[in-house]
């Protein structure tokens, strides 16, 4: 959910440091919504290759779903903490 959030240049950033299995297994349970909302900020070909591999999947343990979610939340961590990305609040400002 923390990551739906994102806005998409940042869910992008994300999405390219990522491993594409994490990224199935962890969409495994998500809604319609979400898993589109993440294969459409990836280009044609990574959008194929993650659909092919969430199909092949087969039926997965919940706690190796959740070990996927935490893995990219750990990507997410370390981006924000590299500056390579950041996260705001839905009620941040933006000041200049």
């Amino acid at each position: 959910d923390d990551v739906v959030q994102l806005d998409d240049a940042t869910l992008q950033v994300v999405l390219r440091s990522v491993v594409l299995r994490d990224v199935a297994l962890a969409l495994k349970t998500a809604p319609d919504d979400v898993v589109e909302r993440f294969v459409r900020n990836v280009s044609v070909r990574a959008a194929e290759d993650l659909n092919e591999e969430m199909q092949s999947l087969g039926p997965q343990r919940l706690s190796a779903i959740e070990a996927a979610q935490a893995a990219i939340m750990r990507v997410v961590t370390d981006l924000a903490e590299s500056d390579a990305i950041a996260l705001g609040r839905p009620d941040d400002e933006l000041i200049s």
